[in-house]
């Protein structure tokens, strides 16, 4: 975790040309050289701020640079504000529009009103995970004890805190009154307690389209729930073995069993296997093994962009890194008499086979000959481009 520090929290403001949350997200700034000459710099920004930016304000690219306010946390981009794109008058003549502006700057930011109110709220409980800031209990023991429990046995529970999401700062109204978000609370078998980031508004978000059972629409004991109805499959395991390799080395996936999965499917290739196959084949991890095992490495991240990867896997566990166990059984479905409707093909071994080609007669060999030289021997047909017509090979 990353306890927030609000003097990392800092404004600059820079003229824009573009942005795109393309190749991971970046943006690309204009200042002038000494010879009045435009210079475009590309940076480098979160996705997340780029897909606010585009969902917030739909044009992403500018003929004429844009005045821009640029939140930076510890030189990590957290978000943009748009400024007022003034006519050229106005921006050469600021002591009659002096109302636009604040000393040398080309607006005055709502976010640099507003940081005034987040130095006024925050303490030392407060932390963030690069995309929001969020205040933890001060007894967490007590947090434990009282939340809303998401296992039976206790271990999994879930608790309510006040946020400001990053993209939002420039509105007062969300700064002054911070919304609520959940965080997950686990306690180990030592009693240590740890938290996730609020990666969801609520628990009930998590996979909710597909739990449409009716004890699917309690949040009680969700988590049972989940891992009694689905399975977590080998893209997690390798979205897993990229990510928490790339932070913590090559060791910390080994609980992923990378080896079995590639001695079960005979191949050391596994992305290249069909997205289909996997997501629908289980990795052999569960859901509630899996989602502790990513709370333990992200309570041992201690810097932004880490912690924003691992937030990111966290939440693809939850979405698309669980399918459900019964999604074989609804391909192959029963009729009213249990039996399959795709007839399952019955195994033979060699010495089978082999007492069966004994036992057969001269005319049934020469038929299933016939038939195989007849399949070979077919001549394939192509369609002519000019005439349209089918013209054998």
């Amino acid at each position: 975790m990353v306890k927030f520090n609000v003097e990392k929290l800092v404004v600059k403001y820079q003229m824009m040309s573009s942005i795109t949350p393309a190749l991971g997200g970046s943006m690309r700034l204009a200042h002038y050289d000494e010879n009045d000459q435009e210079v475009i710099t590309r940076v480098a920004i979160p996705f997340a701020v780029a897909r606010s930016w585009k969902e917030e304000y739909k044009q992403t690219k500018y003929m004429v640079p844009i005045p821009v306010a640029v939140v930076y946390y510890d030189e990590m981009v957290v978000m943009i504000e748009k400024g007022p794109q003034l006519p050229k008058y106005m921006l050469e003549d600021p002591e009659k529009y002096g109302a636009l502006f604040d000393d040398e700057k080309p607006f005055t930011a709502h976010v640099e009103s507003n940081l005034k109110i987040i130095q006024r709220n925050v303490n030392e409980r407060w932390h963030t995970d690069g995309t929001m800031m969020y205040e933890l209990p001060q007894d967490l023991e007590h947090a434990f004890k009282t939340s809303q429990q998401l296992t039976a046995d206790g271990v999994f529970k879930s608790c309510e805190v006040p946020t400001v999401k990053f993209s939002e700062l420039n509105l007062a109204a969300n700064v002054e009154n911070p919304s609520g978000h959940t965080v997950v609370l686990i306690k180990n078998a030592a009693g240590k307690i740890f938290t996730t980031p609020p990666i969801f508004k609520n628990i009930a978000e998590m996979r909710n389209s597909k739990l449409k059972s009716d004890e699917g629409k309690n949040d009680d004991n969700r988590f049972d729930l989940i891992e009694k109805m689905f399975d977590v499959n080998m893209e997690f395991a390798l979205s897993a073995g990229k990510t928490v390799g790339g932070i913590f080395g090559n060791k910390a996936v080994s609980p992923l069993g990378l080896p079995q999965l590639m001695i079960a499917l005979t191949t050391v290739n596994l992305p290249n296997i069909r997205t289909s196959v996997r997501s629908t084949f289980p990795m052999g991890m569960s859901f509630l093994q899996a989602y502790a095992w990513l709370t333990g490495l992200m309570d041992q991240t201690d810097d932004l962009p880490s912690l924003i990867k691992m937030r990111a896997l966290m939440k693809m566990l939850c979405q698309k890194g669980i399918f459900k166990k019964n999604t074989m059984d609804r391909v192959f479905r029963k009729d009213s008499k249990g039996q399959h409707k795709i007839a399952t093909p019955t195994l033979k071994s060699v010495e089978e086979l082999q007492a069966h080609v004994d036992t057969q007669s001269e005319a049934e060999r020469l038929i299933t000959v016939d038939k195989v030289l007849r399949s070979s021997t077919k001549k394939s047909t192509k369609t002519d481009g000019a005439t349209g017509m089918q013209i054998e090979d």
